[in-house]
């Protein structure tokens, strides 16, 4: 049976195609919701809160407001336009033709499987670049050079990273069939929207703010994130993995 996978393949799978583009909208309109609530709160205490008069200026208080403003409007612009960048990939078969690129590559399933993660990971982050960098530009104090560096290093280890990574799941894929990771998916990604609330409550106020006007963040934050989010810490692994899963899930569905 061959494995070559077309995008008739993907219209008789469009009940699930439909399904993985409503997770992709799901996760991120989330997150722009969370970001956005975040951005409101920062945006509307122009005053320094009584609790901080103390312990710090009109002035620190005012930067470390404005820096809030600047990374949740980024942030925000970057995952809206990369979730139609997401959409448009799944839409026009783009993961399929990723797979036919692969044909002459590859003479077993196992390492076709490992290059296709290679080749689809780093084509996705290439086409991501220029919205990531436009995302650091906003609020990284790094120089140019040292961004266009640093990005492009990420983009060589997560290549070899997500490589690596579907070696090692082959291996049980070929012990429970290909469509295991098509079911993994989407409970990862639902995973990953209480993992996302989790990221904006505790993680970016202390990337977005010094260490001591952690408080202030705390502050800006208060009362605007779901107090089941703690739950769900130990799972933050997840929310690198699910996107990529979820792209990679169609290419191991077995053909008809």
């Amino acid at each position: 049976m061959s494995w070559s996978l077309t995008y008739r393949t993907a219209s008789e799978e469009s009940d699930v195609l439909i399904i993985l583009i409503a997770l992709h909208w799901a996760a991120d309109a989330w997150k722009i919701f969370l970001f956005s609530r975040q951005l409101s709160l920062a945006s509307n205490t122009l005053d320094v809160p009584p609790v901080l008069r103390k312990r710090m200026s009109a002035q620190d208080y005012d930067v470390a407001r404005r820096k809030s403003i600047q990374s949740s409007i980024a942030t925000i612009s970057s995952v809206a336009i990369l979730l139609l960048v997401k959409t448009f990939k799944l839409y026009v078969g783009y993961h399929f033709f990723i797979w036919e690129f692969t044909a002459d590559q590859a003479k077993t399933k196992y390492w076709r499987a490992v290059l296709y993660a290679g080749y689809d990971e780093l084509f996705s982050m290439l086409i991501a670049l220029p919205f990531s960098f436009f995302e650091a530009l906003m609020y990284s104090q790094m120089p140019v050079v040292a961004m266009i560096i640093v990005s492009f290093l990420e983009i060589f280890l997560t290549t070899i990273f997500s490589a690596a990574t579907i070696a090692s799941l082959m291996m049980i894929i070929e012990s429970c069939g290909p469509g295991l990771l098509l079911y993994f998916a989407p409970l990862s990604n639902a995973i990953a929207l209480f993992v996302i609330a989790v990221y904006i409550q505790y993680f970016v106020p202390q990337i977005y703010f010094p260490w001591k006007m952690r408080d202030l963040s705390a502050i800006l934050s208060k009362g605007s994130q779901p107090p089941w989010g703690t739950r769900f810490t130990k799972y933050s692994l997840i929310l690198t993995l699910a996107p990529h899963l979820t792209r990679i899930s169609w290419e191991y569905w077995e053909p008809r």
